[in-house]
């Protein structure tokens, strides 16, 4: 889908006319690969607020093609514009940036010029702001850029959760840490070498195929070889990525491809009926998923190609 079509502008002003969500004027950036709509949220207390929201956004996983699912989606992030949510918000991020993010002496004045959560263009004064707003989103922060006609490219950010909610587990820190070490900080999916701040350790099992029984204590002190076994190295984008094929995979029974390429080194696209679609047994369904071990996918992606 590209912009919105005044028809599908209608008809999502239709859908969502008694959610409390007015929607407006559609914008493209196609570098960034963001279509936005501007959108105003109204909560029952009265509060409004409105900004730009990207119902596809390839760099974050979000990736709305219709006029019923790009419903679905804002109905579901609604939540994130009360005045309550967003007060608390935005203290989070400045306690945040004042202590473990505190040594990102050039990236910080963006994080708090922009927690305005208002269109802005001020480069501060930094040839390198692209970079620095590149490094917001590399963190996991939601910024849109719109261009409005006359008066340039504006940005703004907004309010959503940085990185996914936890189902079940929270990773210790020394694991990320340990896995990123081991890995030489080159993240899975693009290959690149990226600061460790930027990454995270992804459960090769997605959280979304487990049941009560599944969780497991993450262990501190766990060896380097479970590590090895049990994670993967993403940055935000990539998990987020993730998460949203998983979802998909469990919704419709047909595994995922990756970079366009159907390719699975055990199994096939089709989920295995044989195996449960949830617990610890699953995980024998996700074997041979590229999204499952990136990095093993194209190891034998690449053995299959010089059989060729």
């Amino acid at each position: 889908m590209g912009e919105l079509t005044k028809k599908e502008i209608k008809e999502l002003q239709k859908e969502l006319q008694s959610d409390g969500i007015q929607i407006g004027e559609t914008y493209i950036h196609k570098k960034l690969k963001q279509r936005i709509v501007k959108t105003k949220f109204i909560q029952d207390d009265g509060y409004e607020f409105t900004t730009y929201v990207p119902y596809i956004d390839m760099g974050k996983g979000i990736n709305n093609e219709d006029v019923k699912s790009i419903s679905q989606y804002l109905r579901s992030i609604k939540k994130y514009f009360t005045k309550s949510w967003i007060e608390s918000w935005k203290r989070e991020q400045k306690k945040l940036w004042n202590t473990e993010y505190s040594h990102r002496d050039e990236t910080k004045p963006f994080l708090f010029l922009h927690l305005s959560l208002r269109l802005e263009n001020d480069t501060l004064g930094n040839a390198n702001y692209a970079s620095r707003i590149r490094d917001l989103r590399k963190i996991g922060y939601t910024i849109v850029t719109i261009h409005i006609k006359g008066n340039g490219y504006y940005r703004i950010m907004l309010p959503l959760p940085t990185h996914p909610e936890a189902k079940y587990e929270t990773v210790p820190k020394n694991i990320t840490q340990t896995l990123a070490r081991l890995k030489r900080c080159i993240e899975a999916y693009s290959g690149e070498k990226m600061d460790e701040d930027f990454l995270l350790a992804d459960h090769k099992f997605p959280e979304s195929r487990w049941d009560e029984n599944t969780p497991e204590v993450n262990d501190s002190n766990m060896s380097e070889t479970e590590i090895l076994r049990k994670f993967q190295l993403l940055d935000n984008a990539s998990n987020l990525r993730k998460k949203q094929m998983c979802e998909s995979c469990i919704d419709s029974g047909e595994r995922p491809s990756i970079y366009g390429i159907s390719f699975f080194y055990k199994g096939s696209q089709k989920w295995d009926e044989s195996i449960p679609t949830r617990g610890k047994e699953a995980e024998k369904g996700c074997v041979g998923c590229p999204w499952y071990d990136i990095e093993k996918w194209k190891k034998e992606l690449n053995k299959q190609l010089k059989k060729e």
